[in-house]
């Protein structure tokens, strides 16, 4: 059933969700437009002349300049060619109102939603060190929902742009969001639905791996990484089993890839995937205390696109995920003799299978003005996500987690490195409250 228009921020998406990194709840990022990696077709110059250096918004620059082809995602922590220290950041400012159900009021909450500090240092030509620190919600302390973290931190060497070796923690090179993120990139006060409750939000692990680009049209990541835990997955999936590099258990290895490439000046195509048995990262036993080996696969495949053409921009994603054994944890115990799912049926279960998918168009309605170099996108967005696709044989899945929203909004860009943004979301469940959103938020890289 529909709500009536209204408007709002932080969606409260109630049950369905956890913090961006890894609190109890969902709390949704922020962005604006996202690039195509590479050049826009037709605006060739646009970003010499915007003053950005170049290769800034480019995955595929020299050597040295920490982009989202080369793994941090932050085009404005740009390296000149003649420094060895680079420093910046971003920070990202939102409000708004939401209503859950259609009798429900309005509830109005502002945020600051983050601030996130990122230092780049050349140890020489072929090596580099790159740390992200973020502060998330304004304050940390025991009771509060703030987050004071690293979100990476690697060494990487690279003397040839077609291979360039990478270990530390490092960002999950799955779709279009997880890697450039910050508030300037990407439309919509919130990032995708999808990715941020399918795909985890700033997922990152302990990883070791290899990247490149091949003749400056085709790029790669591929790593071994650590894979989720199990003890914590729910009807969510494995979202709550992430270890972010703190403690992660490395019995159970996983393997993750991502491969992008330019058929056609302006259009950007990827792929990505993820392998791995979160069975070996636990402990499990049968009601009468023996200890049985479980195997818990976690697969994944995700395929995106976006074009950009002209002052049109599009983009598109599909992921699915895969538990296929997830019915194994139902009856099985830990350690203590507590049993993982304690009454499955009214709790929840993990799904076998979560899935979620988008569609984005906008326009550069400013294009054809002397506008000063000013930007001004109107968008439109719809997105499905179901965390909840397939669950154990004998239980139902729950509807509530399967949702459908309609976004609509604009992303003003009155410099490169500033945004302020505006949208109103309508998300449809299939079964339990709707919700209708006013998000707004400002943004700003430097």
């Amino acid at each position: 059933m529909k709500t009536t228009l209204a408007l709002a921020l932080l969606s409260s998406l109630a049950a369905f969700g956890q913090d961006l990194d890894g609190g109890p709840e969902l709390v949704p990022s922020t962005g604006f437009f996202a690039p195509p990696a590479f050049a826009d077709a037709g605006e060739a110059g646009a970003v010499a002349d915007a003053g950005v250096p170049e290769g800034a918004l480019s995955a595929t620059p020299a050597r040295g300049h920490p982009t989202s082809g080369s793994g941090s995602g932050d085009p404005a922590l740009m390296i000149d060619a003649a420094s060895t220290l680079s420093v910046g950041g971003y920070a990202e400012l939102v409000a708004g109102l939401t209503q859950t159900g259609p009798s429900a009021p309005f509830v109005a909450t502002a945020n600051l939603r983050r601030v996130s500090l990122g230092v780049s240092k050349r140890l020489s030509p072929s090596w580099r060190l790159y740390l992200e620190y973020e502060l998330e919600n304004a304050i940390t302390c025991a009771s509060c929902r703030g987050l004071s973290e690293l979100e990476q931190a690697y060494v990487e060497w690279q003397a040839v742009d077609a291979i360039g070796v990478r270990a530390g923690l490092v960002l999950t090179p799955m779709g279009i969001q997880q890697r450039i993120h910050e508030p300037t990139l990407y439309n919509g006060v919130n990032r995708p639905l999808v990715e941020l409750a399918v795909i985890p939000s700033t997922w990152r692990e302990l990883a070791v791996g290899v990247y490149g680009s091949l003749a400056g049209r085709v790029r790669y990541e591929l790593y071994a990484t650590s894979a989720p835990s199990p003890e914590k997955l729910n009807r969510e999936g494995f979202i709550d089993g992430r270890a972010f590099g703190s403690f992660a258990r490395f019995n159970g290895p996983a393997v993750e890839g991502r491969v992008e490439g330019e058929p056609m000046r302006g259009l950007t195509v990827g792929a990505s995937f993820y392998g791995g048995d979160m069975g070996p990262n636990t402990q499990t036993y049968d009601e009468n205390g023996k200890r049985v080996a479980v195997s818990l696969p976690l697969l994944s495949y995700e395929l995106d696109a976006q074009f950009n053409w002209r002052g049109v921009r599009a983009k598109g994603l599909w992921v699915q995920f895969f538990m296929p054994n997830t019915g194994a944890l139902l009856g099985a115990y830990k350690a203590d003799g507590s049993p993982f799912f304690s009454d499955p049926a009214a709790t929840g279960v993990p799904p076998r299978r979560m899935q979620g998918g988008y569609l984005e168009l906008s326009y550069d309605v400013l294009r054809f003005f002397d506008a000063g170099g000013m930007q001004l996108y109107p968008f439109a967005r719809v997105e499905v996500v179901d965390t909840q696709a397939l669950v154990p044989t004998g239980y139902v899945p729950d509807p509530r987690f399967h949702l459908t929203d309609w976004v609509f909004g604009v992303s003003f860009l009155p410099h490169r490195a500033v945004v302020v943004k505006a949208d109103v979301t309508t998300r449809n469940r299939l079964q339990g409250d709707d919700e209708v959103l006013l998000n707004l938020g400002v943004g700003v890289v430097f």
